[in-house]
């Protein structure tokens, strides 16, 4: 099996939450620790990857957009101002 849901299961969806924030464990860890399981290191960097693009990703974007939203705010206040 080359792709398992992360969502689906908990094994891989800890494994990679584990990678990215709460232990900061290597990706050779994460081989170590899911291989003994049954897990393919292809599935393992499909759960890495899957992982930052659902849980990780919107937040850096959402960070952004507010900064950018801000700055537009500020700059119409200050165009209404000098009308």
């Amino acid at each position: 099996m080359e792709y398992r849901n992360i969502d689906q299961d908990i094994n891989l969806y800890n494994g990679a939450k584990r990678y990215w924030n709460d232990d900061q464990i290597s990706k050779e860890q994460l081989y170590w620790i899911l291989g003994d399981k049954g897990y393919s290191e292809k599935e393992i960097d499909n759960a890495i990857t899957d992982y930052y693009y659902i849980y990780i990703w919107p937040n850096i974007l959402l960070n952004r957009l507010s900064w950018i939203m801000i700055i537009i705010l500020c700059f119409l206040t200050l165009m209404i101002r000098l009308l």
